[in-house]
C-alpha cells in the first residue's frame, strides 16, 4: 500500500485488524505484516510458524469452522425452497436426457 494511502486510511478506518480471516473471526488468526512492521526477518518467522504442522492444523481447522459459520446452511435452504416450489407446482421437472443435448451426426 502506498504510504500516503497507508497514512489517510489509519486516520479514516477503525478497525482492529485488516486481513480477512482476522477481520471474520474478530480475533487475530494470521499475523498482519503491514507497511514498517514487514522485513526480512519478521517475515521468515511468521513463515516459519505458519507452517508448522500444529499451527497449520488448527489454522485450517478455524477456517472449516468460518466457511462453515459464513454459509449459513445456503445449500439446504436452496434445496428447501426449490423443493417447496416444485411441490406447490410452481416449478415443473422434466428428466432431462443426456444425449439429446449431444450434437447429431449429419
Amino acid at each position: 500500500m502506498a504510504p500516503a494511502t497507508y497514512w489517510l486510511a489509519q486516520r479514516l478506518v477503525k478497525t482492529r485488524w485488516i486481513s480477512l480471516p482476522n477481520l471474520i473471526a474478530q480475533e487475530e488468526l494470521v499475523p498482519e505484516l503491514i507497511q514498517d512492521a514487514v522485513d526480512a526477518e519478521r517475515l521468515v518467522e511468521t513463515l516459519t510458524l505458519v507452517r508448522r504442522r500444529t499451527r497449520r492444523e488448527a489454522l485450517e481447522t478455524r477456517f472449516a469452522e468460518l466457511h462453515a459459520g459464513l454459509q449459513r446452511g445456503a445449500s439446504e435452504r436452496a434445496a428447501s425452497a426449490v423443493l417447496e416450489l416444485v411441490e406447490h407446482g410452481a416449478l415443473s421437472v422434466t428428466a432431462s436426457n443426456p444425449s439429446a443435448s449431444k450434437a447429431r451426426p449429419s
